[in-house]
């Protein structure tokens, strides 16, 4: 199995991790990782992380570019001598980070998308004003309250003399460690930690109060102008339970706080364990422009603890603000951001509309230690794309991809803290489209890995039916216009095209008794074809109506679009699987897309890629149909006629244009085989008909 894919590194305490999960549960003969980084701005460093098998990897760095190889032989893979079992039960990690300075960050830009990466360094830290809200409830009894008081001292450690800072246990009963913020000087760490040490679980839980009590010990301090005016005020929860005590409504809880807060403090929440509402803790995070986090039961819970404290210990920047050219861009992603923290990366993306642009200035505004800080940069667009266009990407575009994906996480997000209903659906919407039209798996959409299948020759190209063909009944349209019948009684397949201007809409099948009928609109090539003096002509758009499930699908070159009683669902060619009530559609190989009907039948039609800058093709559609047994006799259109094979008679066959290919004339009824525009949708007399 191969699984192509990208994910957007997330830096974290200042580095990027690479991670390969390394599983194989068996020995395997021919064993290879191979990982290639290429960075603009140039590689500061690259690690492995710590391997059983290290004498197996192999670096080799440049100053842009990295290549690292892991080969280990069968013999690096045993678990013992001789035994058949693989020691490969863990990840293989990859950290690095990129050349830095005090500057306005990198832009890349590809095909119309920017994406701009801003991590500065060599900035003095903001004070911090944290206050630590620990829960304390019954719930917490045994392991987690040792851990907890574990990582609390180890926390407080880090504390920077220039921070102010308090603790809040809280149960059903709420008491702190001072009621005033706090210095960090060496004897207030020492008492807090002595405090941290004698926490004992009991009670119930008051989410609701604890906060607001946080908050206002904060809020006292801000007003008493006791705390720094250039610094970041964060409140960091911990808790292992829902609220149980006092106010127990968690919209009523979010609203409390989103409106006691306000703006200017920054709310983290830790979940400790499995039993509680981690959607709750996120929401309530999310509100108050912070983030929340899992913290599992085990051994290194202290140390998720602290990882996580390490990432938001040391804020840089406040206010940050980035700015980008007026009227040359569109569709930019969030880019007002609270705090920037050490260690961490901000990520902006967006359109750009000006395709005359020759340059692209930013311009970041933000609240240092030191006074207002003011970036500006500017690029070459050009030579941004040129340089970029070297590289080997798998995905070419991703700018547009990393733009979507941001997008898309923004658009969860909102959704996720929206309280209006309509609002919230519009959101919904919007992410579930730009998911199916990128193939982002999210929580709207999944992934469906199926095996390929071999691919059957195809029908058009072929110079002779194979005797196996007529085992399997295939009808159906494609090219420009072929219409493939497959004739049991005959033994043979009948192959005739149809001549019809661009623009016209021909019936391909209607039965009436199941509520079905299929349309096609014809297509024209970009222009004539100079070979054969013709301008072809294609299936370029497909009308599906399921009239009985009140469905109709609008397929074309680009997308499909069903239309049901919950409105508009629009699907892109990528993989997906989509299961009603009655019926399924899916789209596998990202150019067949499957029609399953309650009467046992399908359609499937097929993509047909053209190179978009072909002077004389275009994109266009096959429809072909399985089990047209189950179809009512009264079906017709111009395959649906054939569903129950008709009396034909085949006549004056003579040489075609292709020697093993001749050409008759087929009689069918009083009809022949070529549509000229009749209304009841069967052929007009006289027209030619190819005999495979």
């Amino acid at each position: 199995m191969e699984l192509t894919y990208q994910e957007l590194l997330q830096r974290k305490l200042g580095r990027y991790s690479h991670v390969i999960s390394l599983r194989p549960h068996q020995l395997v003969r021919h064993f290879q990782v191979d990982v290639y980084i290429f960075e603009q701005q140039g590689l500061k460093f690259v690690e492995i992380e710590d391997f059983h098998s290290s004498h197996a990897v192999n670096l080799t760095r440049g100053e842009q570019k990295a290549h690292i190889t892991f080969k280990p032989t069968l013999e690096d893979q045993r678990l013992c001598h001789n035994c058949l079992e693989t020691k490969l039960n863990n990840d293989f990690t990859v950290h690095y980070d990129v050349n830095r300075d005090l500057n306005a960050g990198q832009i890349q830009i590809v095909n119309g998308y920017f994406v701009h990466f801003f991590a500065p360094v060599n900035l003095q830290p903001l004070p911090k004003n944290i206050v630590f809200i620990i829960d304390v409830s019954t719930s917490m009894w045994g392991s987690k309250i040792v851990q907890t008081r574990e990582a609390m001292v180890t926390i407080l450690d880090q504390l920077k003399p220039e921070d102010h800072f308090t603790l809040v246990k809280f149960s059903h009963h709420i008491s702190t460690w001072n009621e005033e913020m706090t210095i960090a000087n060496e004897e207030n760490i020492e008492k807090a930690k002595e405090f941290s040490r004698q926490l004992t679980p009991s009670g119930m839980t008051n989410i609701n109060d604890a906060i607001l009590r946080g908050s206002a010990i904060l809020r006292k301090a801000h007003k008493e102008e006791k705390l720094p005016p250039r610094s970041a005020s964060i409140l960091l929860l911990l808790t292992d339970g829902d609220p149980s005590y006092g106010e127990t409504n968690k919209e009523n809880i979010r609203r409390n706080v989103k409106n006691d807060l306000g703006e200017d403090v920054t709310l983290f929440c830790l979940g400790f364990g499995m039993n509680l509402d981690y959607g709750f803790l996120e929401k309530m995070a999310l509100d108050n422009q912070g983030l929340a986090r899992k913290i599992f039961e085990g051994a290194d819970a202290p140390l998720q603890l602290k990882g996580f404290y390490d990432e938001v210990a040391t804020p840089l920047l406040s206010k940050i603000y980035l700015e980008y050219p007026e009227n040359a861009v569109e569709n930019v992603t969030r880019s007002e951001f609270q705090t920037y923290f050490d260690g961490s990366e901000l990520v902006v993306a967006g359109k750009i509309v000006n395709n005359s642009l020759d340059s692209f200035s930013t311009s970041i505004t933000a609240k240092a230690e030191l006074g207002n800080l003011t970036l500006i940069t500017n690029v070459g667009v050009s030579d941004t794309e040129n340089l970029l266009e070297k590289q080997h990407y798998i995905f070419g575009e991703f700018t547009e991809w990393l733009w979507a994906y941001l997008t898309i996480k923004q658009l969860l997000t909102q959704r996720m803290i929206e309280p209006d209903p309509e609002e919230k659906q519009r959101l919904t919407d919007r992410a579930l489209e730009m998911s199916l039209h990128y193939g982002f798996v999210t929580p709207l959409t999944s992934m469906v890995i199926t095996k390929r299948v071999k691919k059957a020759a195809p029908v058009l190209t072929a110079k002779k039916v194979p005797p196996s063909a007529g085992k399997r009944k295939v009808t159906g349209v494609d090219s420009d216009p072929h219409f493939i019948i497959m004739l049991p009684r005959q033994q043979q397949h009948v192959c005739f095209n149809i001549d019809e201007e661009p623009g016209r809409i021909i019936n391909l099948l209607t039965d009436k008794e199941n509520g079905i009928s299929v349309n096609g609109q014809i297509i024209g090539a970009k222009k004539v074809d100079t070979k054969t003096g013709k301008l072809q002509t294609y299936i370029g758009r497909l009308g599906i109506v399921l009239s009985d499930l009140g469905i109709f699908i609008d397929i074309s070159t680009e997308s499909i679009v069903v239309h049901d009683s919950k409105g508009r669902t629009k699907f892109p060619w990528n993989n997906i699987f989509v299961k009603k009530e009655n019926f399924s559609i899916q789209v596998s190989d990202q150019d067949k897309f499957f029609i399953f009907l309650p009467i046992d039948t399908s359609f499937e039609v097929v993509l047909h890629r053209v190179w978009k800058k072909n002077e004389i093709h275009r994109s266009f559609l096959g429809f072909y149909t399985r089990g047209e047994s189950q179809f009512s006799p009264r079906t017709h259109g111009l395959i649906g006629q054939f569903f129950k094979e008709p009396t034909i008679d085949i006549s004056n066959i003579r040489p075609g244009p292709e020697f093993d290919k001749p050409i008759a004339t087929m009689q069918v009824k009083v009809h022949t085989s070529s549509y000229q525009g009749t209304s009841n949708g069967l052929p007009d007399p006289q027209t030619r008909a190819a005999i495979w």
